[in-house]
């Protein structure tokens, strides 16, 4: 016969056996409640760094489109001699 405590020493086994195996979902889902997620993350970051400093460049767009495309033609070329 099991004493009451017996009992209870084996549910509390269970109970942290379940709480063991829930931890990687139990961790994601404080996360998820509490911190800000990586989408959010970058779009920050791209509104404060990155789109103040587009007009910058606006005025050189043809310049840097032709210095894009002679470095991807010279890639391309590259890339055929190693062939």
């Amino acid at each position: 016969m099991t004493s009451i405590t017996g009992c209870r020493g084996v549910a509390n086994l269970n109970e942290q056996q379940l709480y063991a195996d829930q931890y990687h979902i139990r961790l994601e889902a404080l996360f998820r409640e509490s911190g800000e997620d990586v989408t959010s993350q970058i779009i920050k970051a791209f509104d404060r760094t990155i789109r103040p400093t587009l007009k910058d460049y606006l005025p050189k767009r043809e310049e840097l489109i032709k210095a894009a495309l002679a470095m991807f033609v010279a890639g391309i070329k590259a890339l055929n001699k190693s062939s």
